[in-house]
């Protein structure tokens, strides 16, 4: 890199700076919700989870990290694998407001009501995008997190 031409070595740079800046902001906005929290500004638990029976429904599995216009275009020329019909079945539900990178607090909260609840995984999780991202601002997304569970035996 060092002996790459001005411009070529310049972009580089100015790349890397990017992907910094945005690693730091997103630890900032971590340690911003942290502090929240230590302070008691925020509830440690702000879902409401509710159980719920999931309808039949046909899945499928994306095993590759893309933006979501190239998920439906990939489903659309028949990229992915059809993995089987999910429900009826038991599931715990959440609403996640918010961008989806910020998502994991809400599987956290799910995980602690099922163990508060009597309930465990039945099924891996997944979620429901409840509004289009592309027509509404990162902070108004919606994303439905389903997660079949079933009764702790014992």
């Amino acid at each position: 890199m060092l002996n790459a031409a001005p411009r070529t070595r310049d972009d580089l740079v100015a790349r890397h700076l990017e992907r910094l800046q945005m690693r730091l902001a997103s630890q900032e906005k971590k340690l911003a919700a942290f502090a929240d929290l230590a302070q008691g500004r925020e509830p440690l638990m702000p879902y409401a989870i509710t159980k719920k029976e999931i309808a039949p429904a046909q899945v499928a599995a994306v095993e590759a990290e893309v933006d979501l216009p190239a998920v439906v275009a990939a489903i659309g020329e028949g990229f992915g694998m059809i993995m089987g019909v999910l429900g009826p079945a038991p599931a715990a539900s959440t609403i996640h407001k918010g961008a989806y990178d910020d998502i994991a607090p809400a599987y956290h909260a799910m995980s602690e009501w099922m163990s508060g609840h009597g309930f465990e995984p039945a099924a891996p999780p997944c979620e429901v995008y409840l509004n289009e991202p592309t027509e509404v601002p990162v902070g108004e997304q919606l994303t439905e997190v389903l997660w079949g569970i079933r009764e702790v035996a014992g």
